[in-house]
């Protein structure tokens, strides 16, 4: 139920506080917090992508499947959110694998030099027939939408490669 209530706040017109900083949130309308967050690659740390240019690893995992280490750092955000991650084929739109939604509070993250992050989700890419060389090549955008329990978000998205 709280994922798809959260994959409905990326169509939706909003959350946010009157008055806050905003970048084109959720649904363009300007409703998220500029700079609350950002969305990132893992692997036992918090790896920062650029804006576009960067490249997420296909990882097998040991049951078979294949999935990417998504993260992210909160920048102007509180650590009781729920974040949602999300994959999205940037040529067809299409989503590669269901979005992610983990609820989390302040023990759930690694601190580092630059404070708090959130790493190692997976992003499962194509749970019915996992192969590699259908998203190697790929290019995505990687989305992070961070929903604190009071209504204020923040989202990010940096555009990656598929390895």
């Amino acid at each position: 139920m709280v994922g798809a209530l959260l994959a409905v706040g990326f169509a939706s017109t909003g959350c946010g506080t009157p008055g806050a900083s905003h970048d084109g949130g959720p649904g363009g309308d300007g409703a998220c917090v500029v700079g609350g967050v950002e969305v990132g690659s893992s692997g036992g740390r918090f790896i920062a992508l650029p804006r576009s240019g960067g490249e997420l690893s296909i990882v097998r995992g040991s049951q078979g499947g294949i999935h990417v280490l998504v993260g992210f750092r909160p920048r102007a955000m509180p650590l009781t959110v729920t974040a949602t991650y999300r994959l999205v084929d940037e040529a067809t739109g299409e989503l590669l694998g269901e979005p992610v939604v983990r609820a989390l509070g302040p023990g759930l993250y690694r601190v580092d030099a630059e404070g708090p992050a959130r790493i190692d989700d997976l992003l499962v890419l194509n749970p019915d027939e996992p192969r590699v060389a259908d998203f190697s090549g790929r290019e995505a955008s990687l989305e992070v939408l961070i929903v604190t329990p009071t209504g204020d978000c923040a989202r990010d998205t940096r555009r990656v490669t598929l390895r």
